[in-house]
């Protein structure tokens, strides 16, 4: 099969035809393979004194060189680049909500506070403004006196509330987590072929 040497095609057989190579980075011996050599150099590998290699295209496409129009990268001869699994940055990831769930806890403790009153007899049965009196034994329930210079103050020790030691409580904040760390696919649908090289044809010209 006739070809330019260097030249790369998709071949649908199985094999690679007389005086062509399949594409798979095999190193090849320069000095049986010198106008080859000449047109590919070490772009492909190879030490470049005894051997160099052929491309790799084993699951790999081929991408025109220079600076793209697309994304604005540039691609140098024999740079290889992608990848077959990406895993999503921070960065990569669209604006997302997560669900946070508050746990409250309950506050306990002890203050203690006396109440003040006197031992006269209540006289009133309204508290607003009032002190604290002596039941004076009728069913009116005037407990309450109006304060006056001449009452004599008492504290009432059994109607003392005590509560001590208050300690707040402490609420958590737990924020779900979604999503995991698994590698999503990065291939677009593709069908296997052979990438084939001419080995032996008519040299290119650059005139």
């Amino acid at each position: 099969m006739d070809g330019t040497m260097a030249e790369i095609r998709c071949f649908t057989g199985n094999f690679a035809p007389k005086t062509w190579a399949l594409c798979l980075g095999q190193l090849l011996n320069i000095s049986t393979n010198q106008a080859l050599f000449a047109l590919l150099g070490t772009t492909y590998g190879g030490n470049g004194t005894t051997n160099f290699a052929l491309p790799d295209l084993r699951g790999r496409i081929p991408v025109g060189t220079g600076t793209s129009t697309a994304d604005g990268g540039n691609y140098t001869l024999g740079q290889v680049g992608g990848e077959p699994t990406h895993t999503l940055i921070l960065d990569e990831m669209p604006i997302h909500n997560h669900a946070a769930t508050v746990t409250a806890s309950s506050a306990s403790g002890t203050i203690n506070y006396s109440v003040n009153g006197t031992g006269e007899a209540g006289t009133i049965t309204n508290p607003s403004g009032a002190l604290l009196a002596a039941d004076d034994g009728s069913f009116s329930a005037q407990i309450y006196v109006a304060p006056s210079p001449s009452l004599v103050f008492k504290t009432l020790a059994s109607d003392a509330v005590t509560i001590s030691n208050l300690t707040p409580g402490t609420p958590s904040v737990t924020v779900a987590s979604v999503g995991s760390t698994t590698a999503h696919s990065n291939i677009q649908p593709v069908l296997g072929m052979n990438y084939i090289i001419c080995m032996y044809g008519v040299f290119p010209s650059r005139n």
